[in-house]
């Protein structure tokens, strides 16, 4: 894990990935493109993407491979949907930010330190960091698994690592994420401030805060990231 220099920022604040700063449901679509395009050189197959989009659709999560390999009449051996699976997690994502993302860290790089804290495999996460081109605003990118599994979130040492990083107090620090389930329990119990990016299309975006969490505040977009907490006057500041 490359640990970079902390930047001269007053303010933490760390963003989750996927349906925070891009559709998740895009990478979904690369990747089954992926797999079309090389289905098509080794079989002569077309069609694989729509039907995988639509069992996906569907909620289908653990067999779409299989299920389309099986309705196009293609090889279902272990090796082939191995083959699948491969290239789907290590194919070069065609992905875009959300339209208000680089606009907001642009503006949030000059006040605070600018991270990304994710789970998922970390090579996988990396490349979609890439693929978004956010790379020159963000300051430091925390991959969780690469701690350990049993360090994903809801665990609280990714959010820990940041903060001891920067070397500020938890009141200073913001976590921006998507997940209900996941994303807030750490940071609230460090005392950090949350916000919840409720993206309409996004996959959580129907779930409900637990009671224990008490109110998460939400966005559906980032256009208005100049009146976060962070660009208020010090004295409006919550533990200052």
């Amino acid at each position: 894990m490359t640990v970079e220099p902390k930047p001269d920022r007053d303010w933490l604040v760390a963003f989750d990935l996927d349906d925070t700063l891009f559709p998740e449901d895009s990478f979904v679509q690369s990747g089954f493109a992926a797999i079309e395009q090389a289905l098509k050189r080794l079989f002569s197959a077309d069609g694989f993407a729509k039907r995988a989009w639509s069992w996906y659709r569907l909620g289908e999560r653990e067999r779409i491979f299989d299920l389309v390999a099986q309705e196009m009449g293609l090889p279902q051996d272990k090796q082939t949907l191995d083959f699948m699976d491969r290239l789907y997690n290590s194919h070069t994502p065609d992905i875009r930010p959300y339209p208000d993302v680089l606009p907001a860290l642009e503006t949030l790089h000059m006040r605070a330190a600018v991270t990304i804290l994710s789970d998922g495999p970390p090579a996988l996460q990396h490349r979609k960091i890439h693929a978004l081109k956010v790379d020159h605003f963000v300051h430091r990118v925390v991959m969780t698994e690469e701690f350990g599994k049993e360090y994903v979130k809801p665990h609280p040492r990714g959010y820990e690592e940041l903060q001891r990083w920067m070397g500020v107090p938890a009141h200073r620090c913001l976590y921006v994420g998507d997940d209900p389930k996941k994303d807030f329990h750490a940071p609230r119990k460090l005392g950090w401030h949350v916000l919840r990016a409720r993206r309409r299309e996004g996959q959580h975006a129907a779930v409900e805060v637990a009671e224990e969490l008490g109110m998460i505040p939400y966005c559906r977009d980032f256009s208005n990231f100049k009146e976060f907490v962070m660009f208020q006057k010090p004295e409006a500041q919550l533990g200052t």
